[in-house]
Formats: C-alpha cells, sequence, structure tokens
C-alpha cells in the first residue's frame, strides 16, 4: 500500500523506495523490518524523519544520497554504539538520536560530520569523555548529550562556542 499507512502516518516517495513491504504498524508503532538499503535512489532526500518507529539498525545508511542533511532516529530501537555509518553521514546538518540505548563511547570519527549543526544524543547511555573532535565542528550550535552517563571535563576545544550566540 504506496502512500499511506494504516496507522494514519503518510508515506512519501522516499518510504517507498526505502521499505516496502517492509512496512506494519505493530503496538501502534511503525515497524520497519528493514535496514536503509536502497536509499541512495533517494537522490533529492533531504529530512529522513523515522523517529517513534521500532527501526533498530543503520545497516547500508552510509549509502545515503548527498542530499540528506536531517536525520531523525528518536525514541526507536538502537542499542550498543552509535554504528560507524552514521559517522561517515559528512552532510548531516541535524541529527536526533535522543532517547534510544546507545552505549559506548563518542569516537573521534564525529569529527568528520563537518557539516554537523545540531547534534541531539541525550538520554542514552553513552560513556566516557566528549571527544575534543567535537571542537574541530566549525557550524555547531548544538550539542546535547545530557542524561548520558559521560565523564571527564568540559574540552577547551568546546569554547569556540561561547562566541556563536549573540
Amino acid at each position: 500500500m504506496v502512500g499511506q499507512v494504516r496507522n494514519g502516518g503518510a508515506l512519501n516517495a522516499c518510504d517507498a523506495i526505502l521499505c516496502p513491504p517492509g512496512l506494519h504498524n505493530k503496538d501502534g508503532r511503525l515497524s520497519i523490518t528493514r535496514g536503509c538499503d536502497r536509499i541512495e535512489k533517494a537522490t533529492h532526500l533531504k529530512t529522513l524523519h523515522l523517529s517513534s518507529t521500532l527501526i533498530d539498525n543503520m545497516e547500508d545508511a552510509d549509502n545515503a544520497p548527498d542530499s540528506l542533511i536531517n536525520l531523525h532516529l528518536a525514541e526507536c530501537q538502537f542499542k550498543d554504539e552509535i554504528p560507524p555509518e552514521f559517522y561517515k553521514l559528512s552532510n548531516l546538518k541535524i541529527a536526533y538520536l535522543n532517547f534510544n540505548r546507545f552505549s559506548g563511547t563518542l569516537p573521534e570519527a564525529i569529527g568528520q560530520m563537518t557539516n554537523l549543526e545540531e547534534f541531539w544524543a541525550y538520554n542514552n547511555d553513552v560513556t566516557g569523555p566528549i571527544p575534543e573532535q567535537l571542537g574541530s565542528l566549525t557550524y555547531l550550535t548544538v550539542l546535547a548529550l545530557d542524561e548520558n552517563k559521560l565523564s571527564g571535563c568540559i574540552l577547551t576545544e568546546l569554547e569556540q562556542f561561547s562566541a556563536t550566540e549573540p
């Protein structure tokens, strides 16, 4: 059924490319039973909003088109470390990964996301220090890491952000 999901949520052309017929309603939440295979065919995709679904992997996410700049994956079923595929999305400007069960540390690879403006990863189980590579993200204006298990100090590399707000 291309065009509409039984729970009333509208589908767009991207949804049809990504996951048919793997879309179904499970316990009031949209369940996506496939990864992000074939996402590269959505060449004009700017925003991918899959929050509050049962998606639990980012396999093939690194095949996302260069046009993808907003990724909403809040309140999904992710656990373990944020997968390496995520950090290869170098054109992302906004990423919502909050309210999942991500664990492990934020790796140095986050510094490869040079266009990142907003990184929302609060309410997970991320541990360890804040990587100094975040200081090299010159467009970063929002860094939401609260309600994790981070340790260490606020990095001096993050001082540059004090001058970004008027």
